[in-house]
């Protein structure tokens, strides 16, 4: 019989200064994430939600008041969304958060728009990881055959979420800030179809592209091409929308959208982007020939930063 987390609802409810006091709601894998009109409203109860029965902890942190709650913190959740009238950030496209004066500095709100479009992936990538882990226990005490189809298989399942990771970015991306998300999706999808691909043949390998040379880098697995190009995409969908007339909008949108986005992200943002990433990979490489002790406090402090910007493997 499933728990019923009414009790609990109301209690958390209440004391983060009950529903008018908050701005929006969300969650992650264990933290409900509340954006409050007056946090300290909240933070004078702190220690009487930390006790309460199913709360772990509280934590605030990113503009945010977050209630650890642990496996059940999606059940809780809905049974709040059920009892209240509360803004879903994800669901409202954090149009409530749009409403709060902006928190922090420059490197807060950056890894804000970080934790917010890696949030909802994951899960996915959770799952992905584990399934990749197994396999790699299975070949290595032979329950399984690398050439075996079962192994393929079961390979294309762990490695689908990682190799098209900047389709999951571009669609978190276009949601956080707040544009098209199959245009986001056409994009970014430009990146790993199969006649550019097929292209790239080494990292670095140049082509011309009306005269101009074309840096060519591999993109399956990245993170900041498909981030950054959907953000000033961004800026570009609002200029778009004030001059074409919406009589064709419904195709020269995404055609404009597609002319100008995907050659600026293939001559400028992606090999950018990829030489950042291996760039500072090949900088900790370095650092760890020279002093294993100071590339692991690097590694380990540095660790959040490492896995956002999707070069910590």
């Amino acid at each position: 019989m499933a728990k019923d987390y009414s009790k609990l609802a109301s209690e958390i409810i209440a004391q983060v200064g009950g529903e008018q006091n908050i701005v929006s709601l969300y969650h992650c894998i264990t933290r409900l994430r509340f954006k409050l009109k007056d946090v300290e409203l909240a933070r004078k109860n702190k220690d009487k939600i930390q006790q309460l029965d199913g709360v772990l902890s509280v934590i605030e942190g990113n503009g945010q008041f977050q209630v650890v709650i642990g496996n059940h913190v999606a059940d809780v959740f809905q049974t709040i969304m059920s009892k209240y009238s509360i803004q879903n950030a994800l669901e409202s496209d954090r149009d409530a958060e749009e409403s709060t004066e902006k928190q922090g500095n420059v490197f807060i709100r950056f890894f804000n728009v970080l934790s917010a479009i890696f949030n909802p992936i994951i899960v996915a990538l959770a799952g992905a990881g584990m399934l990749k882990a197994l396999l790699v226990v299975f070949t290595t005490y032979h329950l399984m055959d690398v050439e075996g189809s079962t192994y393929k298989i079961l390979a294309a399942a762990g490695n689908s979420v990682f190799y098209f990771l900047p389709l999951f970015l571009a669609i978190s991306a276009a949601r956080i800030f707040k544009v098209n998300m199959f245009i986001a999706l056409a994009i970014v999808g430009a990146l790993l179809e199969p006649n550019f691909t097929a292209m790239v043949t080494e990292n670095g390998v140049t082509v011309d592209f009306f005269g101009i040379p074309a840096v060519l880098m591999g993109y399956s697995g990245t993170v900041i091409p498909a981030i950054v190009s959907i953000y000033i995409y961004s800026h570009l969908e609002r200029l778009l929308k004030r001059i074409i007339p919406k009589s064709i909008e419904i195709f020269a949108l995404s055609l404009v959208a597609l002319l100008i986005m995907v050659p600026l992200t293939v001559l400028i943002i992606g090999p950018v982007g990829v030489m950042l990433g291996d760039g500072l990979g090949n900088a900790m490489n370095f650092i760890s020939d020279k002093s294993g002790l100071l590339a692991g406090l690097l590694i380990g402090g540095g660790w959040t930063f490492l896995v956002m910007i999707g070069i910590h493997w």
